[in-house]
């Protein structure tokens, strides 16, 4: 039994958000700021901590990217959309 694998179990994709849930979670929340956290998150797919450590210096408005620093302390950029741009703008 030492040398014999292990069977290899099937990872399961979970089920992702819609567009319109996302739509119902930022008209839902309270403040712009929670607006523009849930609008980040959907938009970007990155974690929480992730979008805690972000500085204004790390959007780049023209291309609508952030500069994040990731686990491993590895850098990429994550992308957000127009409605995330909007929502950004009014807390700024």
């Amino acid at each position: 039994m030492l040398l014999v694998d292990a069977p290899r179990v099937e990872k399961k994709l979970m089920p992702s958000i819609t567009e319109q849930q996302v739509r119902h979670l930022i008209k839902s929340a309270h403040t712009i700021r929670d607006k523009c956290i849930i609008s980040l998150l959907a938009d970007s797919g990155m974690r929480l901590n992730e979008l805690a450590n972000i500085k204004a210096t790390d959007i780049n408005w023209d291309t609508y990217t952030i500069n994040i620093w990731g686990k491993g302390n590895k850098q990429r950029k994550a992308p957000f959309t127009s409605v995330t741009v909007s929502l950004l703008l009014m807390v700024s």
